[in-house]
C-alpha cells in the first residue's frame, strides 16, 4: 500500500511508528518460522506422534491407564509376598516343634496344642492375603490372572494355591503330632511345604520385579512424552500471539498515518 506523508509532526510520529512495527513484525515472523521450524523438526526427530500427545502410538491416556493397572498388580504381588512370607515363617517354626517331639524335650499334648494354632495362623495368613478384592494364594484366583482393562492396561500375574492339604502346602489342617513318627510324618510334610512355598514366594518375586522395572519405564515414558509436548507447542503459541499482536498495530499505525495526512487538507480545503 502507498501512503502520501504531508510535512506535519503528527504525520512523521505515525510513519516512525509504522516503520519500527513493520521491523517488528518481520522479526515476528521469522521468529514464528524457525519456532514452528523447530518444532517440526523435533516432532520428526523424536515421533511424528509427539504434537498430537503420543510417541509412537501410545498415548497420554493409555500411559495412565497402564500405569493405574500396574500399581495394582504392585500392590496384590507385595500382599501375596508378605503373606507367604508369615506362612514361610511359621512351617519354619512346626519344624522346630516337630523336632522338640522327637527328641523328647516337648510332650505331644503340648506340641498339638501349638500345632493347632499354627495350622490357624496359616490359614487365617491366607485368607488375608488378597488386595482390592484378588487373592493369589487362596486359590480363588485363575492360574493365570489379568488385571486392568484395555489392551494397554493389562498385566497377567500368576496365581497358586497355598490352602492346607494341597499341592504347594501338603500338610493336612488334622496334622497331630502326639508320638515321635506321628512327628517325624509332619517334619516331612512341612520340608516338602517350605520347599514348595519358597518356590511360589520366588515366582511372585519375578513377577513383582518385572511390575516394578515396568513401572519405572512407563513413568519415564510419561515424562518424556509431557516435556516434548511442552516444548513442541508452546513456543509456537507464544511468538504466533506476538505476531498477531503487531499485526493490529500495523494496522492502527496505517490509519493514523492517513489521519495525519488529511489534517492539513482539510484546513487548507477553506481557503479554497
Amino acid at each position: 500500500m502507498s501512503i502520501g506523508v504531508q510535512n506535519t509532526n503528527a504525520a512523521l510520529l505515525a510513519l516512525q511508528t509504522l516503520g519500527r512495527l513493520n521491523d517488528a513484525a518481520t522479526s515476528g515472523d521469522a521468529a514464528a518460522a524457525s519456532s514452528a521450524s523447530t518444532s517440526a523438526a523435533a516432532s520428526t526427530t523424536a515421533s511424528p506422534a509427539i504434537a498430537t500427545g503420543s510417541i509412537q502410538g501410545v498415548s497420554a491416556d493409555g500411559l495412565g491407564q497402564a500405569s493405574a493397572s500396574l500399581d495394582r498388580a504392585a500392590s496384590i504381588t507385595d500382599a501375596a509376598l508378605s503373606a507367604g512370607k508369615s506362612v514361610s515363617d511359621l512351617l519354619a517354626q512346626m519344624k522346630t516343634l516337630a523336632g522338640q517331639v522327637q527328641d523328647g524335650s516337648t510332650s505331644g499334648d503340648a506340641a498339638n496344642s501349638s500345632l493347632s494354632n499354627l495350622l490357624q495362623q496359616i490359614s487365617a495368613t491366607i485368607s488375608s492375603a488378597g488386595f482390592d478384592g484378588l487373592n493369589l494364594l487362596d486359590g480363588s484366583a485363575t492360574p493365570s490372572v489379568t488385571v486392568g482393562a484395555g489392551t494397554s492396561g493389562q498385566v497377567s500375574l500368576a496365581a497358586s494355591n497355598l490352602s492346607l492339604g494341597g499341592s504347594v502346602i501338603t500338610l493336612a489342617s488334622v496334622s497331630t503330632m502326639s508320638t515321635a513318627s506321628a512327628a517325624a510324618a509332619v517334619l516331612n510334610d512341612v520340608n516338602t511345604s517350605i520347599e514348595n512355598v519358597n518356590q511360589t514366594l520366588g515366582q511372585i518375586s519375578d513377577q513383582s520385579r518385572q511390575i516394578s522395572a515396568h513401572a519405572s519405564f512407563i513413568s519415564r515414558l510419561s515424562d518424556v512424552l509431557s516435556a516434548s509436548g511442552d516444548s513442541t507447542s508452546t513456543p509456537t503459541s507464544a511468538d504466533g500471539a506476538k505476531l498477531m499482536a503487531l499485526q493490529v498495530q500495523q494496522q492502527l499505525s496505517l490509519q493514523g498515518g492517513g489521519i495525519a495526512n488529511a489534517s492539513p487538507n482539510v484546513l487548507l480545503s477553506l481557503f479554497k
